[in-house]
């Protein structure tokens, strides 16, 4: 295998940076799952329906605390792609304050936007999902705020699956964004590397996806039965990019001679 690359600190303060705005995501699907169980227990507490009526009661308010928690994370997100973009162009050779123009960001900006909406949708399902097969027989109180709290603490796993994955994905685009624009604006031939963190848990094919010498940044890398732009690409396998903690690292050719 390769010689591990010694991250610069560049390197280490955006890696710093992105477990700052993970932490932040995970904390704020935490938080509308709390809200969620609150405001089921806080309706079981105070019902006078039957059961048909209020789980569709439930179902709606589901609904609009999604929608109102949408913008929210939504901006979590595009802090997320945006910040890796800016710091990611400040950590390749000769391209400090390039990028600067917010058009250039607008793609990164609208998916970030999308993949928020999936996620809280997401996130909605389960509450939802919880809601009908906990109340669809009738209501009880205890037993059934009981059960649903049962039913999202099974759901945490792949909630906090769910946001490492995509959050790798806006982090690493972000970053490859950041080499594009610098290309363009430098004239200067930028190459991608894949970078794993090096322990135990990394998969196989990522650390045989390290071990290829740096490759423009149009070209695809070779992982497993996968050819990905960056660590988290959608077009990737999904073994190949869930729970994924790799980080694109991008210089200019003539820096690594």
């Amino acid at each position: 295998m390769a010689e591990r690359l010694s991250l610069p600190v560049h390197f280490r303060i955006i890696d710093a940076r992105f477990a700052k705005i993970e932490d932040e995501a995970l904390q704020a699907l935490f938080q509308l799952t709390r809200q969620y169980s609150l405001e089921i227990a806080n309706a079981i507490a105070s019902t006078d329906l039957d059961a048909p009526a209020f789980v569709s009661m439930l179902i709606a308010r589901i609904d609009s605390m999604g929608a109102e928690f949408e913008p929210q994370y939504r901006e979590i997100l595009t802090e997320l792609g945006v910040d890796m973009a800016r710091l990611g162009g400040e950590a390749i050779a000769d391209n400090e304050g390039v990028i600067e123009d917010q058009s250039f960001f607008a793609g990164l900006i609208a998916g970030a936007g999308l993949l928020a909406i999936g996620i809280v949708a997401t996130l909605g399902s389960i509450a939802k999902e919880q809601v009908r097969l906990r109340l669809g027989q009738g209501i009880n109180t205890s037993q059934t705020l009981t059960r649903i709290r049962q039913g999202f603490a099974r759901h945490l796993v792949s909630v906090r699956r769910m946001v490492r994955t995509e959050t790798t994905r806006i982090f690493n685009a972000g970053h490859l964004l950041a080499g594009r624009g610098a290309a363009a604006i430098t004239g200067k031939r930028m190459v991608k590397q894949w970078v794993t963190i090096g322990d135990d848990r990394v998969r196989p094919t990522h650390n045989r996806a390290e071990d290829q010498p740096p490759i423009p940044l149009h070209k695809l890398f070779k992982v497993g039965n996968s050819r990905m732009r960056y660590p988290g690409d959608p077009k990737g396998e999904y073994k190949e990019i869930v729970n994924c903690r790799c980080r694109l690292r991008i210089t200019n050719e003539t820096a690594r001679q």
